[in-house]
């Protein structure tokens, strides 16, 4: 118990002044982005067809996503290709193997 509270505050004492810093610093960049993105849009040539709009408003958000980090994670990169799966038989083998030997069974 003494361990996980010792390492809970050490993590805890580097971490969060990190965060402190880049969560404001990423904030701002989305914030600007999505002022660049309202901009476009608002003086935008009206002449695009839907079909156009809705490209370049995923592009947009695309854009958004990876500002983020979080591309790798959305529905976009996993229908690129089926690679991008995140359950494969490899990964499926490798959580069932963490959850045994986590928990302990088998000792």
């Amino acid at each position: 118990m003494f361990y996980s509270v010792l390492g809970g505050y050490v993590i805890y004492y580097f971490e969060s002044s990190g965060e402190a810093v880049a969560i404001p610093a990423k904030k701002a960049e989305l914030d600007s982005r999505i002022m660049e993105i309202v901009l476009r849009y608002k003086n935008g040539d009206s002449n695009l067809t839907l079909p156009e709009k809705t490209t370049a408003l995923k592009k947009d958000y695309i854009a958004m996503l990876n500002t983020d980090g979080l591309f790798k994670w959305s529905t976009f990169y996993k229908t690129d290709e089926p690679n991008h799966w995140k359950w494969t038989f490899g990964s499926s083998f490798f959580y069932a193997s963490n959850v045994y030997t986590t928990t302990g069974y088998g000792t």
